[in-house]
């Protein structure tokens, strides 16, 4: 019989702004071998790096609610090179005036991660669901990919 799986969590909602930031965004710059991934809180699947952090319209952190009223708190990133677009680009209520935008999903196993927004001049960003990310000290942890 096949033991069932025990997931350690971030639970964002708990934490302060400043404990985030420690989990998530070091102090320095990564060193050499230092894993820089953030990682699908799923299926553990690389997604983007820390330091592809990026400040868009004045913040690299938004806090927005969608038309059905779910908050999402999203982190700014210029890419994720593991997450695949979906769905085609819309400006139908988009949290960033003068960008559209369209589905993130993880690559690997098709979670929605966040959404890419691109700009009518053509430049784009990611905007991810921080609590759908976990850090290299939780990928440890993790009972998936290692």
């Amino acid at each position: 019989m096949t033991q069932p799986i025990a997931f350690k969590w971030l639970n964002f909602d708990r934490l302060s702004d400043e404990e985030i930031q420690n989990l998530i965004i070091p102090k320095h710059s990564p060193e050499e071998n230092e894993d820089d991934n953030l990682y699908c809180f799923i299926c553990g699947q690389a997604v983007t790096k820390i330091h592809y952090r990026t400040s868009i319209q004045g913040s690299r952190e938004h806090t927005f609610a969608n038309p059905a009223g779910i908050v999402f708190r999203i982190g700014c990133f210029r890419n994720a090179f593991g997450c695949a677009q979906a769905s085609d680009f819309t400006d139908s209520f988009t949290w960033f005036p003068g960008y559209s935008w369209r589905y993130a999903l993880c690559a690997d196993c098709q979670t929605h991660l966040g959404w890419v927004y691109r700009s009518s001049e053509g430049s784009q960003f990611y905007g991810l669901i921080l609590d759908r990310l976990i850090s290299p000290r939780e990928k440890k942890e993790f009972p998936g990919k290692n």
